[in-house]
């Protein structure tokens, strides 16, 4: 069995950025709930409190976007 690598450069400007922030809230939730996270430089500067702050606000961001998007698809 061989070992094939494939690499592909991407843009941030690719994604929408609802899609980056639900990423971002998802890894943070990561990091506040799992007994051993992977580790993230940014998220290690930051105290539990402000992650914890990101979280709620990402979260509440996510259920705004989700709103919107039920109203626009009425």
């Amino acid at each position: 069995m061989s070992n094939i690598a494939v690499q592909v450069t991407v843009s941030l400007d690719e994604f929408e950025t609802c899609d980056l922030l639900t990423e971002l809230m998802h890894r943070v939730g990561d990091h506040l709930g799992d007994p051993e996270p992977r580790y993230d430089m940014c998220m290690e500067s930051l105290s539990e409190q402000d992650l914890n702050d990101l979280h709620v606000t990402l979260y509440q961001i996510e259920r705004k976007w989700d709103e919107y998007k039920e109203k626009i698809m009425v």
